[in-house]
């Protein structure tokens, strides 16, 4: 099993990491769990004042450079998110070793959890999905709101949970 170490701004409720903790652990029940909750400090290189985003690549190195072996680190903000070439992103994902999400643009627990899911799969080895799941690519928060929260049969079949 895979713990996951979630790396966050103090200002978020504990209620919302709660029900991400809850729904990354009932969605990927048997292949992780949430097993810490950090609070971080975002770093100032991140920020980009022009565009008042923080870069998500550099938050991923930030996460990786923790010292954590062989645990995947999740960090969870408020503060937009950006990544060259695109106007903003929800989240950004390296497979087995980490995601940083942004709550920015996310006005539920239930977007979050999604998102959050979201996030977890790519870091599990899912790629975006065309099917009625929570993996199919959101370009905008439109279609993030619509696409499902859950995983598809054929994800879940990828993963070994189906």
């Amino acid at each position: 099993m895979l713990e996951i170490i979630c790396y966050h701004e103090k200002d978020i409720p504990q209620n919302v990491l709660q029900r991400v903790k809850q729904g990354l652990e009932a969605t990927y029940a048997g292949l992780i769990v949430v097993s810490k909750f950090k609070e971080w400090e975002l770093p100032e290189e991140s920020y980009h004042p022009r565009r008042n985003q923080h870069d998500a690549t550099l938050l991923m190195e930030y996460l990786l450079a923790e010292v954590e072996p062989k645990k995947i680190k999740l960090g969870i903000i408020k503060k937009d998110l950006f990544v060259p070439g695109m106007n903003f992103v929800f989240g950004l994902a390296q497979a087995r070793r980490a995601a940083v999400v942004s709550l920015h643009r996310l006005d539920s627990v239930d977007f979050i959890k999604k998102e959050a899911i979201h996030e977890i799969g790519h870091v599990l080895g899912l790629k975006h999905c065309q099917l009625p799941c929570v993996m199919t690519f959101s370009n905008s928060v439109f279609e993030a709101r619509q696409k499902s929260s859950k995983l598809c049969p054929k994800c879940k079949k990828i993963l070994g949970i189906a």
